[in-house]
């Protein structure tokens, strides 16, 4: 009961500390951000930023409080000026990139160089322990939490434009309790878990599926490794290099696979494709899916968007579409609306052709911005 009460007397500085504090700034500037590119191509923003933000603060106290327990458990300890070093490589990098922000890289880099030139004096083990615990956690948040607020574009691809995809931005901060190595002080360390993936040959909730699966299988071999390197100490070489390394490949290995992949979502031959449903509208309430291709509305062929405007341009009260769905028959669905008539299903539509396009690389960090910009300068 009493270590109970120090766990929460110990998270609740954690989460009044300053650290904590800004790192909730980052990641409200990161939903805004966000939102900004849902708005620019849906032209509305279906959750509030408030409410994205309440998730991800919500997800992270939770995964936090219990991670926090692990680690108190297992007694892992952290000096508090290594605490200090990680947290500023981390600030460093994140400026390149916003997914550099992970601790897999900060603890990778520190580790390597404890073991390398003995500085500085790090518990190399009990470190790739805590990066293996927290990417454990890291697959539960995407499982849960990771295709929410997934936004939908138009990309170019080599086989298919355009293409549809799902933009999935997620970070969330967790709140650590962990004992200093000076004694049963616990100093407040926040350790920023962050998603950054794109659904090209999938749906939003099939990809994070499956990144999640990645995230948990590379949390559970760098624990592992963590394991061994306390009976094994020059398996603690191998377990760093890893835990730097192993990461950003799975990373690239993930992106590359889903570029050049085949696009679950182009125009098909015939009928046009659903991307999106925006809520409360009328395609949703009638039951359209991701996916779907409708072939017609109120017995007329349908193949762009402008085919499907002019039909709904006379405000029918009754429509009804016929759709073909993955692995089925074609069905028929229905909706009426007796008093103001349907002129919008509330659907973003794959195009045939378009102009608009989204630009990938577009989480970069600050300096990489700020390089992008002059470079276009130059040119």
């Amino acid at each position: 009961m009493q270590f109970v009460k120090q766990l929460f007397t110990a998270y609740s500085q954690v989460i009044t500390s300053f650290f904590y504090i800004a790192i909730v700034l980052v990641v409200y500037i990161q939903i805004q951000r966000n939102a900004q590119l849902e708005e620019s191509w849906l032209g509305i923003l279906r959750n509030p930023v408030t409410t994205q933000l309440y998730y991800a603060l919500l997800y992270g106290l939770i995964g936090g409080l219990v991670t926090s327990f692990i680690v108190l458990m297992l007694g892992i300890t952290i000096g508090y000026q290594l605490i200090l070093m990680i947290w500023a490589i981390s600030l460093i990098l994140m400026l390149f990139n916003q997914r550099y922000l992970c601790l897999s890289y900060s603890i990778g880099i520190v580790s390597l160089s404890s073991l390398i030139f003995g500085w500085p004096k790090a518990d190399v083990p009990s470190l790739i322990l805590l990066v293996g615990i927290l990417h454990i956690l890291e697959s539960v948040l995407i499982l849960k939490d990771g295709a929410r607020d997934s936004v939908p574009v138009y990309i170019e691809h080599k086989a298919f434009t355009p293409a549809g995809a799902y933009i999935m931005n997620k970070m969330w901060p967790v709140p650590l309790a962990i004992t200093t190595l000076s004694g049963p002080l616990v100093f407040p360390i926040v350790a920023v878990l962050t998603y950054e993936d794109e659904a090209i040959t999938q749906l939003p909730h099939i990809r994070a599926r499956e990144s999640s699966f990645w995230i948990g299988a590379y949390g559970l071999f760098i624990l592992s490794l963590a394991m061994i390197s306390f009976m094994i100490p020059w398996m603690a070489y191998f377990a760093a290099l890893a835990t730097l390394l192993l990461h950003e490949g799975l990373f690239l290995w993930n992106r590359k696979g889903q570029r050049n992949g085949k696009p679950a979502f182009v125009a098909p031959w015939r009928g046009i494709r659903v991307l999106e449903l925006f809520p409360e509208r009328v395609g949703q309430r009638m039951g359209l899916k991701q996916g779907d291709i409708i072939l017609s509305l109120n017995g007329k062929q349908v193949n762009s968007q402008a085919m499907l405007d002019e039909i709904l341009g006379d405000y029918p009260n009754l429509i009804w579409i016929s759709v073909k769905r993955e692995a089925q028959e074609v069905i028929e669905l229905e909706y009426r609306d007796y008093e103001e008539g349907i002129n919008d299903l509330g659907a973003m539509l794959i195009p045939r052709t378009t102009g608009r396009y989204y630009l990938f690389h577009q989480t970069n960090g600050l300096f990489a911005r700020i390089w992008g910009n002059y470079s276009n300068r130059q040119d």
